[in-house]
């Protein structure tokens, strides 16, 4: 029987199968065979806003095809497993924290006998299919309205990752980066009758929109309904949302939903009960902004003494948070983390207070999870939070070099959340996607004799092509600034990339021995706009004409190697851009200024 063991998939591949579950799935917002007054009411009192059976899931992803059309392409993913590995892959899923079991909300194992059992997406796993929509290109209008719904209550924190081994990239400006965002920006007393947490703002949800959708004007809806005003009038009908025909018409609607409810929201899977830090609730954070849940003048006991303690928290409080509130899939990760803020002098256990190092066979000195392993703050870890930190009037920032940024997780995170600010990130994103593309093609050219070469082929022209038609196409929604030039010798070199394929797709196939995966991109439309890309961009007396040369029919290396060349001049130029023009922008903002002070070592 498979397991997780067997299965083997990385947590790019969990997220992956999770988004393509979830999409395929189309959630509504009650089971519709629970009808009538008595199962509203059942609806309600059990929270089952989209949830679905583990049996209907299984089927699914036995079996899981997919058509998705996006403002970048159209794709076409078909994958198989056997029904064995389909249920691991379940379990992966509910020990990730991106699905629960809002009837039984401490379940964190599936088998045979929870076939019929209801399951519902998190709000962490909400928040990244929200990411993987905007990766795709996939509308506000096209996706799943599961997440335009108060299930979708999360902001995720998204640590980086190594390309070849996946494992998390850390360096002690990020420990504590995360210490910071673990413990909020003010003490988060746990009380009985301690308000719920609100969940993400609607500003937040217009600037991750803006995102998504770049600077170009909306056409879309955020309900399931449009209207064609643009003085952003309601329709007649009650309940529908408005529909945004610019940048103006959609910051208007938020202000007008604002203005008409509550600017506080809570999650529907907020509880009293399941927040207590003692809870074995398989997910218990909705929200991220708030921190974890302290105890506050707290009495300690330890071998008949005692000591009442300001401020103190639960090991398994902080795995909790990290599994609840960033990407971490795995617990094993979760701890290792914790275990970062033991040796970097931010925490210690309670009973270190007490004198003991250790006892009965436990080191302190390492991280524990049991429910007695409570966790106090050291001086070190007082005096970078938020509530305590005093800034200085003139911080010493020294010169930051853009390469310390990018190889730097912590500051590349800061670097992200500013571009994203001046709604200019795909300048980053553009470098980083192209700097892994250059690195496949690298391989590739060293492999090119090799059996699997023409899979690797496809799968290097599809992210180009994906890159193409985000960042540098005429059209792309995620414009890039570079020279004409650069921009008519990429196309044409595009163009012959998509006229050495006969076939009117893009297609490459993982099979291992538990999963057949099949992505096709269609070149259908592209193929028909591609000839129009090139005349739509003025030409100019003195520029030089760049022509594909000494191209076979179906020999794409050679264009390949030419794409390469000129991705390295792009990438180049970015890399000057972020070095002239974005650094100094970055090291001047008052959050840089505030963060480098508290987490620079």
């Amino acid at each position: 029987m498979a397991n997780e063991q067997s299965i083997g998939f990385n947590s790019k591949e969990i997220k992956y199968f999770f988004c393509l579950l979830i999409l395929s799935l189309q959630l509504e917002a009650g089971d519709p065979s629970e009808s009538g007054l008595f199962g509203i009411f059942k609806l309600q009192l059990h929270n089952n806003l989209y949830c679905f059976k583990a049996s209907h899931a299984i089927v699914k992803l036995n079996g899981l095809s997919l058509n998705i059309k996006s403002v970048y392409k159209n794709l076409c993913i078909s994958c198989s497993m056997d029904l064995d590995s389909c249920l691991a892959l379940l379990n992966m899923f509910l020990r990730a924290r991106l699905i629960h079991c809002p009837r039984e909300r401490t379940l964190i194992s599936l088998d045979e006998k929870h076939l019929n059992t209801l399951l519902q997406p998190t709000p962490k796993g909400l928040d990244i299919m929200f990411m993987f929509c905007i990766k795709l290109g996939i509308t506000i209008d096209q996706m799943p309205s599961v997440l335009r719904s108060p299930l979708n209550s999360m902001q995720l924190f998204y640590f980086e990752r190594n390309s070849t081994t996946n494992r998390l990239l850390v360096s002690k400006s990020l420990i504590r980066l995360i210490f910071i965002k673990l413990m909020g920006p003010e003490p988060n007393i746990w009380d009985p009758m301690t308000t719920l947490e609100p969940s993400v703002s609607y500003e937040d949800k217009l600037r991750r929109a803006k995102l998504l959708l770049g600077n170009r004007p909306l056409d879309t809806t955020l309900g399931d309904n449009k209207v064609s005003s643009k003085s952003g009038k309601k329709s007649t009908k009650p309940g529908i949302e408005l529909q945004a025909n610019s940048w103006d018409d959609f910051e208007y609607m938020f202000e007008n939903t604002k203005s008409k409810e509550s600017q506080t929201h809570h999650s529907p899977l907020a509880h009293r009960f399941f927040n207590n830090p003692n809870s074995d609730s398989n997910s218990q954070y909705y929200v991220s902004s708030k921190g974890i849940r302290l105890f506050k003048n707290h009495k300690v006991v330890y071998s008949g003494h005692k000591k009442m303690v300001e401020y103190c928290f639960l090991g398994k409080t902080m795995v909790q948070w990290l599994m609840d509130c960033t990407d971490i899939l795995f617990k094993e990760e979760a701890q290792s983390i914790c275990e970062y803020f033991i040796q970097e002098g931010l925490i210690q256990h309670v009973n270190i207070l007490f004198g003991s190092v250790s006892s009965y066979n436990r080191d302190y000195s390492k991280f524990h999870m049991d429910i007695d392993d409570l966790y106090i703050l050291t001086s070190e870890g007082y005096k970078i939070l938020d509530w305590c930190f005093q800034e200085p009037i003139e911080p010493n920032i020294p010169l930051v070099d853009i390469q310390k940024v990018l190889n730097d997780p912590a500051f590349f995170y800061l670097l992200k959340v500013h571009l994203t600010e001046e709604l200019c990130l795909e300048i980053l994103m553009v470098y980083i996607e192209i700097e892994g593309v250059l690195e496949k093609l690298q391989r590739l050219s060293q492999t090119q004799d090799q059996p699997t070469s023409h899979k690797s082929v496809n799968q290097c022209s599809a992210i180009i092509l994906n890159i193409y038609l985000k960042y540098l196409a005429p059209d792309a929604v995620h414009n890039i600034n570079i020279d004409h030039a650069t921009r008519n010798r990429v196309t044409q070199l595009i163009r012959e990339l998509i006229r050495n394929h006969t076939t009117e797709s893009f297609k490459y196939v993982t099979n291992t021995n538990v999963l057949i995966n099949s992505v096709e991109i269609s070149l259908k439309e592209i193929k028909n706009k591609m000839s129009q890309n090139l005349t739509e961009v003025p030409r100019f007396e003195d520029e030089n004409e760049y022509e594909v040369e000494g191209l076979d029919q179906n020999d794409s290396s050679l264009v390949l190697d030419q794409v390469r060349e000129v991705f390295n001049e792009i990438k180049g130029k970015m890399y000057t851009l972020m070095q002239k023009d974005v650094l100094i922008k970055l090291v001047n903002s008052a959050q840089f200024r505030k963060r480098y002070c508290q987490i620079a070592t």
